[in-house]
């Protein structure tokens, strides 16, 4: 199974990584020339990984097509290209449904949509995947937590989910900060940072689905250290605050 990928950019980067370092893909991974700066370097690192002219020879050459283009260009981009009946098309782009998939992509007719984040790299994270395509879900379960989504409404609100990764990256950030801030030389603090999200994220990870929403409660001892942090953010509106960003998001990806 030969995979081609329309858009070089950050994504596209780390899936391959992860298609072909963590997963172990031995067959063809063809890749846009357009980024040819990290093209040529996923090529110079993996025997695998063809750089390609054209999209249209990607298309051609390809079993599944990854479209991972910016919103505003994919329908531009797509709607060029000549797809066939027995390929599998992986769309990655925000806002882009379905529907709109399917004009532009005919009489390619498999067709899903998937959010991967950047540890896809490292084969971990979350990867919805809508709708249900079993071929799909069984490859990428090597690279990830599969969540199979039934209704592309919810899969929006996956999308608008993911919107919090740079605000998860400058909290951590801000903590080392922080610790600098008190002495603490800079590497002490970035390796407590990272190592401290990391453990707590992992605790969540293996936390039943009815024990999360209780976790910070579990924290708490009377009049100790985590119970003044929390009751101090509670009274600043952090948590309050993240429903209407995600909710102006969830709007914007609904059109």
């Amino acid at each position: 199974m030969d995979i081609g990928f329309i858009g070089t950019g950050g994504i596209s980067e780390a899936m391959i990584r992860g298609i072909v370092g963590c997963a172990e893909h031995k067959e063809t991974v063809l890749v846009s020339k357009r980024s040819s700066e990290r093209s040529a370097r996923l090529a110079a690192e993996y025997s695998t990984v063809r750089v390609v002219d054209k999209n249209q020879e990607i298309v051609d050459r390809s079993d599944w097509v990854v479209l991972a283009v910016l919103p505003h260009q994919a329908e531009r981009v797509i709607e060029r290209l000549q797809f066939r009946a027995s390929q599998t098309m992986i769309s990655l782009v925000a806002g882009l449904e379905i529907a709109a998939l399917r004009r532009h992509v005919s009489p390619c007719e498999n067709i899903c949509r998937m959010i991967p984040l950047p540890p896809i790299e490292y084969a971990v994270g979350p990867l919805p995947i809508y709708p249900r395509l079993s071929e799909v879900g069984s490859f990428f379960e090597r690279l990830g937590t599969v969540v199979p989504v039934d209704d592309e409404s919810c899969f929006n609100v996956f999308s608008a989910n993911s919107a919090l990764m740079a605000n998860f990256f400058e909290w951590t950030a801000a903590q080392a900060r922080w610790m600098e801030e008190q002495g603490v030389p800079s590497e002490s603090a970035r390796c407590y940072a990272s190592a401290f999200v990391y453990g707590l994220a992992t605790l969540v990870n293996q936390a039943p689905t009815e024990q999360l929403q209780g976790m910070s409660e579990e924290c708490l001892t009377t009049g100790g250290l985590n119970e003044q942090v929390l009751t101090e953010s509670r009274k600043m509106g952090w948590f309050e605050m993240l429903r209407p960003a995600l909710d102006s998001v969830l709007r914007r990806l609904q059109g």
